[in-house]
């Protein structure tokens, strides 16, 4: 008895072993997605067609009939079908029928948009469908409660080419939850992997601006404002483009940065738990913005721009919205901690997302020669001195966030020799453009804590805003140089203090002069190498335009090839390139596209090998499912890609002939 006990023992042990082993190395199934279908009901079918008239609609409307050729008589109540799609926005959704031969009441829809699925079931008073025959027509009607639109092109259960009843595998049928018709649906696409927290963050070295590897890097972006506005709380033209199309448009054009005008009073809304609700949506348009806050838009933005490679600076436009035009960054509903507490609440939301990479503390401090309410830039504490205000507003933000660039603009005056902001006038006063005016810098730079985050910065324009003094004669690029650009703020670059960035500049081409400076102006961008953002995306500036046509699609292209010549066209980040990941950039192994190779990936490849979906999440998925190189997708791979993730390899076989 002893000796048996030993050896069953002993068989006790190596059956545990064996079986650690196994799910260790994925051969014994660890759930359903490992086992064969259940096919002990065959003759099961579903009859589709699309009744949708778009593919762009407010509706998705599957039309089906289920058939029943399986011997017996089948209870509705125990079948579930689903339609595979993926959910644009976050507005609840619910079924509607447009005409049911067992009568709407008896039909009812549950929502999984996580899951990439509707899955409509059956009421008991749905009856019973006899052996030979079918269910009847039942027209679906699926939507939203707000009736925003769905973009149906990338769902799985979506084909406009069945215009008539057809047997149909892509909606799947269950039988008291077993699987008994249709091939199952990718899971929705995952979100990218952010790129490493620590590996985007810029520094400053002399007037140059390095990467976390010391390679010098330029900053050529564009504006798009709205957010800073009353009149929209969010971008304008959202109701005439595609918020992705637009971004990518930007990126693909080899703008690596997007300026985003904002105001204090938004952020404190949002602060406060407000709903701002962003106008100039148009749910056609923008189908995945459809019930977003104005504060989910701006997430959703900056989550974008980790797909295509572009980064975001904040600009506080104004203490309120719509207040722009004000000297200072406090007024009589928003005070300088009022301000200060906006900033902070902003730079905590973001800290751990290098996506947001720089902060312009405020846009254009202005006002002419002396008194309380003009920006002024001294050695005084007055709560006027756009200087002190600027040092103190940097040192909250980078106890925040230590690694964002910090960006200062100027003011409108600086007096003259001799003068100071008590008595300074018309006549001895330097004048620029509203934040344009850095002379101030020579005797009092902006001192920080972290100095190698300081990047200063101007706005520059023409003669169509406001005929300056160096307009007023004939100009050309020497002339401006003279008497603008460098006395006010190129001096900084020159002597090696800090970068500089031209936050604004733009115009419209119908003046020649304006052209004139135009074309000036993005010729010493590109000689010099200058930092800048480009006023604007939006046509709907008033006096300067953009580089978009009234149509927001369509690109100003004579515009463009004034600005082309300024632009860098690198991206800012490390891993994803300026323009996002092409279809020639993948990495195998990674079947979902999030350049990532994990369980997911392991997951997809069992279920596809299963045959329960018949693509990827990625458009490179079968190429980088091959991973022995034999042209086929299998077990193989399975074993191969588990292997990888358990770190028994670091290469995939495939790659192994591509190093030979």
């Amino acid at each position: 008895m002893g000796q048996k006990r030993s050896k069953k023992s002993l068989l006790s042990v190596l059956t545990i072993s064996v079986m650690v082993i196994s799910c260790l190395l994925g051969i014994i199934a660890a759930n359903a997605d490992d086992t064969t279908e259940n096919t002990a009901l065959e003759g099961l079918s579903i009859h589709y067609m699309d009744g949708s008239l778009d593919e762009r609609y407010q509706s998705m409307r599957p039309y089906i009939i289920i058939y029943n050729n399986s011997g017996e008589s089948i209870d509705m109540a125990d079948l579930k079908v689903r339609y595979y799609y993926t959910k644009e926005g976050v507005t609840e959704e619910t079924l509607l029928c447009f005409y049911t031969a067992i009568g709407s009441d008896n039909i009812f829809a549950e929502f999984y948009p996580e899951l990439g699925y509707a899955e409509i079931g059956f009421t008991n008073g749905a009856g019973v469908i006899e052996d030979g025959g079918n269910s009847g027509q039942m027209q679906l009607v699926l939507k939203k409660i707000s009736n925003g639109y769905y973009d149906q092109t990338n769902d799985y259960s979506y084909d406009p080419s069945f215009t008539d009843y057809a047997e149909y595998d892509k909606m799947t049928l269950y039988y008291e939850d077993m699987l008994v018709w249709g091939i199952e649906g990718p899971p929705p696409p995952l979100e990218p992997t952010p790129p490493p927290n620590d590996d985007d963050w810029l520094h400053v070295e002399g007037n140059l601006i390095k990467d976390s590897k010391g390679n010098t890097v330029y900053l050529t972006g564009i504006n798009w404002f709205g957010f800073e506005t009353d009149g929209a709380n969010g971008f304008y033209g959202l109701n005439k483009c595609n918020l992705e199309d637009s971004l990518d448009l930007m990126a693909n054009l080899g703008f690596n940065l997007l300026r985003i005008p904002i105001s204090a009073e938004i952020i404190l809304e949002w602060k406060s738990g407000t709903y701002v609700e962003t106008s100039f949506v148009s749910t056609y348009e923008n189908p995945r913005l459809d019930g977003m806050s104005s504060l989910d838009i701006l997430d959703y933005t900056v989550n974008h721009m980790k797909k295509n490679g572009m980064k975001v600076m904040f600009d506080m436009h104004g203490a309120t919205k719509d207040s722009y035009q004000d000297n200072l960054w406090y007024n009589k509903d928003v005070t300088m901690e009022d301000f200060i507490d906006a900033w902070k609440w902003l730079t905590e939301r973001y800290k751990d997302d290098d996506t947001v990479i720089a902060m312009d503390l405020k846009n254009e401090p202005h006002g002419k020669f002396s008194g309380p309410n003009i920006a002024k830039w001294d050695d005084s504490e007055d709560p006027n001195n756009w200087k002190r205000a600027a040092e103190i507003i940097a040192e909250e933000v980078l106890a925040i966030n230590p690694n964002l660039l910090i960006v200062v603009e100027g003011v409108e005056a600086y007096p003259m020799d001799g003068y100071d902001y008590t008595n300074c006038g018309e006549f001895t006063t330097y004048c620029n453009w509203w934040g344009g005016n850095l002379r101030g810098v020579a005797h009092h730079p902006i001192t920080l804590s972290a100095p190698d985050k300081l990047v200063y910065s101007v706005h520059d324009y023409g003669p169509d805003i406001y005929v300056q003094p160096w307009f007023k004669k004939p100009f050309d690029i020497n002339t401006l140089y003279e008497e603008c650009w460098y006395p006010n703020w190129y001096y900084i670059v020159d002597q090696n203090i800090a970068p500089m960035l031209i936050g604004e500049w733009g115009g419209k081409l119908i003046n020649d002069d304006n052209r004139k400076w135009l074309e000036c102006l993005g010729s010493f961008i590109e000689e010099k190498k200058l930092h800048h953002t480009f006023w604007a995306f939006n046509p709907n500036s008033a006096d300067t335009g953009g580089l978009m046509l009234e149509d927001w699609k369509t690109v100003d292209e004579e515009k463009y090839a004034i600005i082309e010549p300024t632009l860098w066209k690198n991206g800012l980040d490390h891993v994803i390139p300026l323009g996002g990941i092409t279809s020639e950039i993948f990495k195998y192994g990674d079947v979902d596209g999030d350049l990532d190779i994990n369980s997911c990936d392991l997951t997809l490849l069992k279920r596809y090998v299963l045959r329960k979906i018949t693509e990827f999440p990625s458009p490179n998925g079968l190429k980088a499912a091959d991973l022995d190189g034999d042209g086929e997708i299998n077990s193989n791979d399975i074993t191969l890609i588990k292997r990888y993730i358990l770190r028994t390899i670091r290469i995939f076989p495939i790659e192994e002939e591509s190093e030979e």
